[in-house]
């Protein structure tokens, strides 16, 4: 035995596994910096220059964790997505204010990962910031034994953006008759997992139902998609950005609307998964809660004046019109789904 497998290995944490995780991911985590960063793997701190040539910078930033899809992963035995998921959602979030990502910084904890799990899902973070050209700066894993049961982790990341401060996209150009453009998701994201399982508590991970054509489990891991590359031609015509995430599109289209504006959605005007209608069913979930939870296909929401929609949706494929906004009666509700 050596000196890292005695009392603390006993213990339940493991110092010869975390050095062969930092071995499996050094390579991944290289291949995502670039010029603005001023610090390499084992620095006690990411360093990062702003990039040159901007005038009134400001910082943009956000932190989030892809929920109990992690779960989901460690039953299925896939880590290797979760980690696109991660940086996805977050980048998402940032894109909302208009900002592009600067740097992003990962956390992983778990009680007993075996090393190769552990590298799979940080590698799936520094792949999808390779893919964004965003600097993975620094990242943290830890073995908590105790706090975590077995086969049970959790995933977080935190993505900084910058843009000019005159940039910023704050919702406050949104005004009546501005069109509501639907960019379709990848499936269920990164929200919603816990009612999903409950609703397939009584089927295998690897069962097939016919509506989806692939294994449950793929169909839940399915990477939450990324707008960022998309989005970024067009950001200077946006008025509003909305992520559609947690609270569904009852609660994230608000969040980009002034007062005195409202949004009327037409449904049937963009494509729902097969995936959403099978939860429906099995769980005889309600036609509002399955708004108020999942994103239904939607995966981002775009407000821009009417003589801009055309470009979008002939460039970004999948994205259809779907609604318009309106002038708002005091206390009335923002958004309506009209059926």
């Amino acid at each position: 035995m050596t000196d890292k497998t005695t009392q603390y290995s006993a213990a339940g944490v493991d110092l010869e596994a975390a050095d062969k995780v930092l071995d499996s991911i050094r390579g991944g985590v290289r291949a995502t910096l670039n010029q603005n960063v001023l610090s390499g793997i084992g620095s006690y701190g990411g360093i990062v220059r702003l990039p040159k040539g901007m005038t009134n910078p400001v910082l943009v930033s956000s932190v989030d964790s892809v929920g109990t899809k992690v779960s989901i992963a460690s039953a299925y035995g896939n880590f290797s997505t979760v980690g696109r998921d991660l940086v996805n959602h977050c980048v998402n979030d940032i894109l909302c204010t208009g900002a592009t990502p600067l740097l992003f910084v990962d956390y992983i904890a778990h009680s007993d990962f075996s090393p190769e799990e552990t590298a799979s899902a940080i590698n799936g973070v520094a792949a999808a910031c390779e893919d964004l050209d965003i600097p993975l700066v620094a990242g943290e894993t830890a073995q908590l034994p105790g706090v975590y049961q077995a086969r049970e982790f959790d995933l977080v990341g935190t993505v900084v953006g910058v843009l000019e401060e005159e940039n910023l996209i704050l919702g406050s150009k949104v005004a009546p008759e501005d069109v509501v453009i639907a960019l379709p998701s990848n499936g269920i994201h990164t929200n919603g997992l816990s009612l999903a399982r409950k609703v397939f508590s009584n089927y295998e991970l690897d069962f097939v139902f016919p509506e989806l054509g692939r294994p449950l489990g793929e169909e839940l891991l399915a990477i939450h998609r990324c707008y960022l590359n998309e989005l970024l031609p067009f950001l200077p015509s946006i008025h509003g950005l909305a992520h559609i995430t947690g609270g569904g599109i009852w609660d994230n289209i608000p969040r980009i609307l002034p007062e005195e504006t409202c949004v009327t959605l037409e449904w049937g005007s963009w494509q729902v998964p097969p995936l959403f209608h099978l939860i429906q069913s099995l769980g005889d979930i309600s036609f509002r809660e399955l708004l108020h939870v999942f994103n239904m296909g939607i995966g981002m929401i775009v407000i821009c004046d009417r003589k801009d929609a055309d470009q979008i949706i002939r460039t970004i494929p999948g994205a259809s019109l779907i609604g318009e906004v309106q002038t708002n009666t005091p206390g009335a509700r923002q958004v309506t789904v009209r059926r």
